[in-house]
Parts: structure tokens; sequence; C-alpha cells
């Protein structure tokens, strides 16, 4: 069974998002459309993202 933590480490952090698995091109367009997304690194340091993460931990 493939996990994110697997998926995630095939990809650079200077790689474009499509590079994830599961994140096809026109995901990784409305990504930069909507949050200027453009690479592992610009979605792992977005604030909206790390915003969402940190009420998904405290909802847990």
């Amino acid at each position: 069974m493939t996990t994110y933590c697997d998926t995630i480490s095939y990809a650079n952090k200077n790689e474009y998002v499509e590079a994830l698995q599961g994140v096809s091109p026109g995901d990784a367009q409305h990504l930069k459309d909507a949050f200027n997304v453009k690479t592992v690194r610009d979605l792992g340091t977005n604030k909206y993202f790390l915003w969402a993460q940190a009420v998904a931990k405290l909802a847990d």
C-alpha cells in the first residue's frame, strides 16, 4: 500500500505540483490560478494550506 509519505518522497521540492501522485495538469493549473502554487515547495509553504493543516490538527 502506498502512503502519502511514499508519494511525496519521490517529488523534489522544486518540481511542479503535478509531480505529486493524484495531481493532474488541470489540478495544477487550478492551484496556480487560486493560490499561485507552482511547485511542491509552494504547496508546502502556502499560508492557506498551513492554516488548514493547523485547523485539522486542532480538530483532532
